[in-house]
């Protein structure tokens, strides 16, 4: 191993890293529970294994619903929670203001471009990861 990396092999290390990872939870819930209050259905973008984690990891019993624009994933269920995986255009028939929890962590640019064309203004995109932001569609 490097020895950079053994000085984070520490039980302090693991015990800073699961409470900034707390932290992030329970301010991502309260916001998300604050959405849900003022009328926004919460659903998300992406259907895979990270979706599956960053989900279950959430345990957010008020989800809708998520979509994934891979047809192999579409009309299956995300493990865990029983959420249906719907196809993208779903977003575009739904009329209601929409909260969308980018679940594809790891394509956040990509993912904000292809739901901007998708959703309709008010609605709000969150990237969880690597930082939480909020980003409210204005076209």
């Amino acid at each position: 191993m490097i020895t950079e990396e053994i000085q984070f092999l520490n039980e302090s290390s693991f015990e800073k890293f699961r409470n900034e990872i707390d932290d992030i939870k329970s301010k991502l819930i309260e916001k998300l529970l604050l959405f849900k209050s003022k009328g926004f259905t919460l659903c998300g973008y992406g259907g895979g294994l990270k979706a599956a984690t960053l989900l279950n990891w959430l345990a957010m019993p008020d989800l809708e619903y998520t979509v994934d624009k891979d047809p192999y994933k579409v009309g299956k269920f995300i493990p865990g929670l029983n959420l249906p995986i719907l196809e993208v255009g779903t977003l575009e028939t739904d009329e209601t203001k929409k909260v969308m929890i980018n679940l594809a962590i790891n394509f956040n640019e990509e993912v904000e471009s292809s739901l901007f064309s998708l959703l309709k203004n008010g609605d709000i995109i969150v990237h969880v990861f690597p930082e939480m932001k909020f980003v409210e569609i204005n076209k």
